[in-house]
């Protein structure tokens, strides 16, 4: 509740900065994935052009030309693993990093009237807390982008993580638990990892009828937003729908900073 003027102001303030790291977030990232998706499309380029040469490799009877052979295989090795690095280490990490260092800045100025530990600490723990949530993103993320393959003219997944099923539903339901427990975590976490944890423990157990409401609005804006990205990533969008993109991002991201801040001030 704000008790007078001087509470909207420290609010306002608060709103603006996060606006503007929110604002930074979209812009880094939307330009580092349309630089990836033009650099990942050079690469599938080049290698139609040397798919042409194989027709030349291969006479009709199967017989292979060695030499030739050789050099097609040597040349696009390189590019078939500058495209695995990109799609699937760069991007990610990008991704992660950029979300730990604009997010983490962003709620450490949410709980800095209870700081006690600095920016540049709370931001090493925000990372920590957050890899069990990414690398179970991870394994999802990749699976639906292999499901997708199926049905994107042009585009081919490299690897298929064969995971079952009844795996990717756990999958889910574990990245439910976990990004709730993290999300607690965020408010916490002042109080050091170990005492941190325990608080969003209990508080998760004790509020839940009021903060998973919060949490599950604010799933389904993060949710809305990293769709919007795979568009970006898989090229369903382009030419002059990215700026349309950026805009749906830009509305996801204001409508965010309005439920962090209801969500911290459950805590």
């Amino acid at each position: 509740m704000l008790k007078n003027k001087s509470d909207f102001s420290k609010l306002l303030k608060v709103s603006v900065k996060l606006f503007l790291l929110d604002i930074s977030f979209l812009f880094f990232l939307s330009f580092f994935l349309v630089l990836a998706r033009e650099k990942m499309l050079s690469y599938v380029s080049t290698l139609e052009q040397l798919g042409g040469v194989v027709s030349g490799v291969v006479d009709l009877e199967g017989n292979a030309d060695i030499v030739k052979l050789t050099e097609f295989i040597d040349t696009a090795n390189p590019l078939i693993w500058k495209y695995k690095f990109l799609l699937y280490l760069a991007v990610p990490l990008i991704i992660f990093l950029l979300y730990c260092l604009t997010n983490g800045l962003g709620w450490w100025l949410i709980n800095k009237n209870k700081q006690k530990i600095s920016w540049k600490r709370y931001i090493v723990y925000f990372t920590m807390i957050n890899i069990p949530a990414f690398l179970i993103l991870y394994g999802i993320f990749y699976k639906i982008l292999n499901i997708l393959s199926s049905f994107v003219p042009g585009f081919e997944a490299i690897i298929d993580f064969n995971y079952e099923e009844q795996i990717i539903l756990i999958l889910i339901l574990l990245f439910f638990v976990v990004s709730y427990l993290a999300l607690i975590y965020y408010n916490t976490i002042t109080d050091g990892l170990k005492k941190g944890f325990k608080s969003a423990v209990l508080i998760s157990l004790k509020k839940i009828h009021i903060i998973l409401p919060i949490y599950l609005l604010i799933l389904v804006l993060v949710l809305a937003l990293i769709i919007t990205l795979l568009y970006l990533l898989v090229g369903l969008i382009a030419g002059s729908l990215i700026w349309q993109a950026l805009l749906l991002g830009l509305l996801l991201l204001l409508g965010l900073i309005g439920l962090k801040i209801l969500f911290t001030s459950q805590i």
